[in-house]
């Protein structure tokens, strides 16, 4: 049996897919401006390849970090 405290959480994922389907991701508490630019640091830093990056209207990908 697990213990349940009963209170909820949120948690969100912001992740992206390469044309051969390699799938990163990220699970984070609050999405915002810094955590996205920390998302495309993490897979500028790991590629190898040229990234393309597409977004939808997100405050977040709007940043002016």
């Amino acid at each position: 049996m697990v213990k349940s405290t009963g209170q909820r959480f949120s948690l969100n994922m912001i992740s992206a897919i390469s044309n051969k389907g390699h799938l990163q991701f990220m699970l984070i508490e609050k999405f915002n401006g810094d955590v996205f630019i920390d998302f495309l640091q993490r897979m500028i830093r790991y590629s190898k390849q040229k990234i393309f990056y597409v977004t939808d209207g997100h405050p977040a990908h709007k940043t002016k970090n």
